[in-house]
């Protein structure tokens, strides 16, 4: 069974008939249950300028947050390579970076996502391809959606999808200005980030053939629901 579209599908109930090889008896099964499944929004693969024209835009926008220098420590995925402290990294034969003290709490990516009626699907991918590019370059997201906010940690990236999976077309309305934001039109779905506009299928990488180089994983079934990608 191969679903292609997002959202929330209900399987059943089904009819099943059975055949000996030889083709002679035949018995017929009604199956009368039905079951949910969840289909997330495809995610595609992002070139590699889009990944760095992303974490660049993050990297600027967390340096003007920044205060005072407060104090060397190991790198750990995700840090800027910008702020390896060289000198040290070089006596202690491993990378160590300056913190600086707003760096305690790392900064959240404001990501809005909003589509015209009937653009919804291609809203999601978007969002979701957007989202998850930051989330495993270890950078929390908060979404802003037509149907409402969430945070995001770099381990909750099934919250997303899950969201993702059932929004609707309209408009998001963030709390503060997003870093990066997402229109689709029926000319096309645009991205903006910080003062340009890109369109998004500019940003996924070519592969010659359908873009579904990116594929989220089939979920485990959970609360009578399984989910599944689009």
């Amino acid at each position: 069974m191969t679903y292609r579209r997002r959202g929330l599908h209900t399987v059943g109930p089904v009819s099943l008939v059975a055949r000996d090889v030889l083709g002679l008896a035949t018995r017929r099964f009604s199956l009368s249950e039905t079951d949910d499944l969840l289909v997330y929004p495809r995610v595609h693969d992002l070139s590699n300028r889009a990944k760095r024209d992303l974490l660049a835009l993050h990297d600027t926008a967390e340096s003007n947050d920044r205060d005072e220098f407060d104090r060397l420590r190991e790198y750990v995925r995700g840090d800027s390579l910008r702020d390896v402290h060289w000198k040290t990294s070089a006596k202690r034969d491993d990378l160590i970076v300056k913190e600086f003290s707003a760096e305690n709490r790392s900064r959240t990516v404001v990501l809005a996502v909003s589509g015209e009626e009937g653009r919804a699907d291609e809203m999601a991918e978007a969002g979701a391809t957007i989202t998850l590019a930051f989330l495993r370059a270890g950078v929390p997201v908060t979404l802003a959606t037509p149907d409402g906010t969430l945070s995001v940690a770099p381990g909750d990236r099934r919250q997303a999808l899950d969201h993702l999976a059932r929004v609707g077309h309209g408009t998001a309305a963030p709390e503060e200005e997003p870093l990066v934001s997402v229109r689709a039109t029926r000319q096309g779905t645009v991205v903006r980030l910080g003062g340009r506009e890109v369109s998004f299928d500019e940003m996924v990488r070519s592969t010659g053939r359908d873009r579904r180089a990116d594929r989220e994983p089939v979920g485990e079934p959970s609360d009578d629901r399984r989910e599944v990608a689009a």
